[in-house]
């Protein structure tokens, strides 16, 4: 905090003008820390995360997806190396998809309807997905993934699977942590393995939520 202490005994009105100045200034450089209102503590709601003036244990209300009305409570922890703001609390970023999908596709690819999730802050996410699936024929499997990074697609190492016989209705979902995310879009992908035929996803999930960002 700014020393505003006079350096003399003599203090003028111009001096007075001038701390007063460089009192606002800092004040105006704080306001997305913490407001107190009557007492009260009042955590700011910010769309982007401060980046200055920043103080260990301070609070912030993100608005990670303000159309739906997803708001994070993040906690600035300077002990942290690389993604300093620590998730405390919120709803994670999620979409659903109630619509019967299908390929016959071996390898990953989007299906109708492709559900997405935009990370809005790079860091480390749990990331989950669900379905229920149909299993199309004998001893074949059916795969729900994701693709992350860039990459053109999904991963079964994160994805959900199934394997079974001719008319098996199973659900499946898991939850993989990922770190060192980049602001992205991750795109739901899936495949059928082992043997030909048609894979159906119902009532597919996916969400997101942060452990630490920025």
């Amino acid at each position: 905090m700014p020393d505003w202490s006079p350096r003399n005994s003599s203090v003028t009105l111009k001096d007075c003008q001038q701390n007063w100045e460089s009192i606002k200034s800092y004040l105006k450089g704080i306001n997305t820390r913490v407001t107190t209102v009557e007492g009260k503590v009042w955590i700011p709601t910010v769309s982007s995360v401060p980046t200055t003036n920043l103080v260990d244990g301070q609070e912030i209300y993100y608005l990670a997806d303000g159309t739906n009305g997803v708001v994070w409570t993040l906690k600035y922890r300077a002990a942290e190396p690389t993604y300093k703001w620590n998730f405390v609390g919120g709803p994670p970023l999620f979409t659903k998809d109630d619509t019967d999908r299908t390929t016959t596709s071996t390898t990953y690819v989007a299906l109708t309807g492709g559900l997405t999730l935009a990370l809005p802050l790079a860091g480390d996410y749990d990331c989950r997905i669900e379905t229920t699936a149909d299993i199309p024929v004998a001893n074949s499997a059916v795969v729900l993934s994701y693709t992350i990074g860039g990459s053109s697609a999904g991963a079964d190492v994160w994805g959900a699977d199934t394997y079974g016989n001719t008319g098996m209705h199973t659900s499946m979902g898991v939850t993989h942590r990922h770190t060192g995310l980049a602001v992205q879009t991750l795109s739901v992908q899936g495949r059928i393995s082992f043997n030909a035929g048609t894979a159906t996803f119902k009532r597919q999930r996916f969400s997101a939520i942060p452990v630490r960002v920025i």
